[in-house]
C-alpha cells in the first residue's frame, strides 16, 4: 500500500465517499417518495389526523419508520411532502380546554366557611354566628348527614347535598342574595325573614354568637 505525505488529498477516498453521498441522496429520494405516495392514499381517504383509523395508524407508523431510517426529522419531512403534493399542512389539534379546577378549601367547618365568604363578600363573622346557631355547632343530623350548614329546608324538610362544600356554598349564597343583596343586612333585618316565628330569640342568640366570632 503506497504511503501518503501529509498533507496529500487521496482522490480514490473522495470519489468513494462522493459516491456514498449520492447513494444514500438517491436512497432518501426513494423514501420520501413512497412516503409521499401513502400521504396521497391518506388524502383520498380524507385522514389527515394520523391518531385515528386503521388506516391512518398504518400509514402513520410506516411514515415514521422510514423518517428514522433516512434520519430525517419528522416535522421537515411533512412539510418537505406537503410542499411537493400542493396540499396545506394540517392544522394542529387545538388544546383540549380544560375545566377549571377547584379550589382547595379547608375541611373544618370554621375554615370552610370563612373561605366561602372571603369568595363571596360576606362577613364571615355573621356566617359563621347564624350556621353555629342552626346546626347546634355543626352537630345536628343535617349538618353531619346532609351537609347542611344553614338550616335550609324546604317544607320544615332538611335539604341534602353532596358535600361539605357544597352545602356551604348554598348556604352562604342564600345569605347573600335572598337577604344581604335585597338590604337585610343587620341580624335584627335578617330574623325578621330568617324565623319569623321566632326572630327575636333566634336575633338575639346569633348577636351572642356573632360577638364571640369577631
Amino acid at each position: 500500500m503506497k504511503k501518503m505525505s501529509k498533507g496529500t488529498i487521496c482522490p480514490t477516498s473522495c470519489s468513494i465517499t462522493w459516491e456514498k453521498r449520492d447513494n444514500k441522496h438517491n436512497y432518501s429520494q426513494k423514501i420520501a417518495a413512497v412516503i409521499a405516495v401513502m400521504l396521497a392514499i391518506t388524502w383520498l381517504f380524507g385522514r389527515f389526523d394520523f391518531s385515528k383509523g386503521f388506516l391512518g395508524n398504518k400509514i402513520s407508523s410506516s411514515i415514521y419508520c422510514l423518517a428514522a431510517e433516512i434520519n430525517y426529522d419528522e416535522k421537515d419531512l411533512f412539510k418537505e411532502i406537503h410542499k411537493a403534493l400542493n396540499t396545506p399542512l394540517p392544522e394542529p389539534p387545538a388544546a383540549e380546554e380544560q375545566e377549571p379546577s377547584q379550589p382547595a378549601y379547608p375541611t373544618d367547618p370554621r375554615g370552610l366557611i370563612r373561605a366561602v365568604c372571603a369568595e363571596e363578600g360576606v362577613d364571615p363573622a355573621l356566617a359563621l354566628a347564624i350556621s353555629r346557631l342552626e346546626t347546634g355547632n355543626w352537630t345536628s343530623n343535617a349538618c353531619l348527614n346532609y351537609h347542611n350548614f344553614g338550616g335550609l329546608s324546604v317544607a320544615e324538610n332538611p335539604i341534602y347535598f353532596n358535600d361539605d362544600i357544597e352545602g356551604v356554598q348554598a348556604f352562604i349564597r342564600n345569605l347573600k342574595y335572598n337577604y344581604i343583596d335585597i338590604g337585610l343586612t343587620t341580624i335584627s333585618q335578617i330574623s325578621g325573614k330568617w324565623c319569623p316565628a321566632s326572630q327575636d330569640s333566634w336575633a338575639s342568640q346569633v348577636e351572642s354568637l356573632f360577638m364571640e366570632e369577631q
